[in-house]
């Protein structure tokens, strides 16, 4: 009789207790009958403990997809794992739950790169020589000043412009900037007035009234190059530090260079430039003529413009 009874306690012990776990509320019941279930079912019912027990969530980061049950059970006092509250950080975490046996990263997107670009400063703007005094600027000398005009923008033309080195937006339209050679021609208490020398892209007189123009050529590289303009080209001479330059050094006027003489420029003393080069005395005088025969008449008739050429070919009938 006593092993009976003996065998009937240990049936009677283990009843007990499966009676007493039964009793005790298991949360992740299915998730322990059913291990191979997919991930959805886990992340529903983790987020749905998270919601019902706040209390006992905590956010530990890591870096893998899940921890062994040991890492699990430490996470609380393991350096390294802090308990954060859960909307602390915008980066990639790990729900730690004490009634499930996973950890469900929660991936919140991290927000978009900005391009930051770095501001034009001092140092980065070119240096167009510096401010001098009034009483060096001599008739017929050649300066390289800064020079700002507007951009032309036709109405028919849809295409939008782009900022590039020499073209910049400003809130009253975009500005072409560029280093421009004058030659001085008179001077007055705070400023002086040159006429403009322009290349056009190399282009020469193409699309240009010629009666308004002169030739300039380098005295050393062009001084034999064809013009045209209905005038004799003028002659320019580099002064020091440019008497030794080579050919293709932005102080040599080239041989598509023209000075147009009914485009006076105003240039304050106290603006930046640089000393270049000169005309010779014949030179300046055929220049002052060629401006004066253009001077202020109060009979003078109005300019008018010549008919621009056809681009297209029109087809006869």
């Amino acid at each position: 009789m006593l092993p009976k009874t003996a065998k009937g306690s240990k049936n009677s012990s283990k009843e007990a207790r499966n009676a007493s776990r039964k009793s005790k509320p298991i949360v992740n019941q299915f998730l322990r009958k059913s291990p191979r279930n997919s991930s959805k079912a886990k992340i529903g019912l983790t987020q749905k403990l998270i919601s019902e027990r706040a209390a006992h969530c905590k956010k530990v980061p890591t870096t893998k997809g899940a921890l062994t049950r040991a890492e699990r059970q430490n996470s609380s006092t393991r350096p390294g794992f802090s308990a954060v509250k859960p909307d602390a950080d915008r980066v990639t975490q790990g729900i730690f739950d004490h009634y499930a046996d996973y950890i469900s990263p929660i991936y919140t997107p991290l927000p978009k790169a900005t391009i930051i670009r770095a501001k034009k400063t001092e140092e980065d703007v070119k240096q167009i020589g510096q401010v001098l005094e009034p009483q060096q600027f001599k008739l017929g000398l050649i300066i390289s000043v800064a020079s700002h005009e507007e951009v032309y923008q036709d109405p028919k033309n849809k295409l939008k412009l782009q900022p590039t080195r020499e073209q910049t937006l400003t809130h009253l339209g975009w500005v072409y900037s560029k280093a421009r050679k004058i030659v001085v021609m008179s001077r007055f208490a705070q400023h002086l007035v040159g006429l403009p020398i322009f290349s056009h892209g190399g282009k020469g007189l193409e699309k240009k009234e010629r009666s308004e123009f002169v030739g300039i050529r380098d005295i050393q590289y062009f001084k034999r190059t064809p013009t045209d303009s209905f005038h004799p080209h003028l002659l320019s001479h580099r002064l020091p530090p440019f008497t030794r330059v080579a050919k293709n050094h932005w102080s040599v006027i080239n041989s598509d260079s023209y000075v147009q003489f009914t485009r006076p420029l105003s240039f304050a003393y106290n603006t930046r430039c640089t000393i270049e080069g000169h005309l010779r005395d014949q030179d300046l005088h055929s220049l002052i003529n060629l401006a004066n025969s253009k001077r202020p008449s109060f009979s003078a008739n109005p300019a008018a413009r010549t008919a621009p050429k056809l681009r297209f070919k029109t087809s006869g009938g």
